[in-house]
């Protein structure tokens, strides 16, 4: 799940501030060797670029996430990315 302060600051309005605790999260995760969790958090900077008006940023986010998901065979995980990436690529008008 994301971080409860990167949660606080998305409500508060600051994206960039919940997307820096976003990136510590995503920091820590993989440097603990989390993947799972390495995973969700690209996941959720995808979407927080999505709902941002990013969608190269998110795409780079979602390709990220689908491959670690790929890796480690998680299935669900690969469907959350794919499911954003496809998402990304629409709103780039590429599908």
């Amino acid at each position: 799940a994301m971080g409860s302060m990167a949660r606080l600051h998305l409500a508060l309005g600051d994206y960039q501030s919940a997307m820096r605790y976003l990136a510590r999260e995503g920091h820590l995760t993989s440097r603990v060797g989390d993947e799972r969790n390495s995973t969700l958090v690209r996941v959720q900077m995808g979407e927080l670029h999505l709902r941002y008006h990013e969608p190269e940023k998110a795409r780079l986010e979602f390709l990220a996430a689908e491959e670690l998901a790929l890796q480690r065979r998680n299935t669900r995980l690969e469907a959350y990315a794919r499911f954003g990436l496809a998402e990304a690529e629409h709103q780039l008008g590429h599908v």
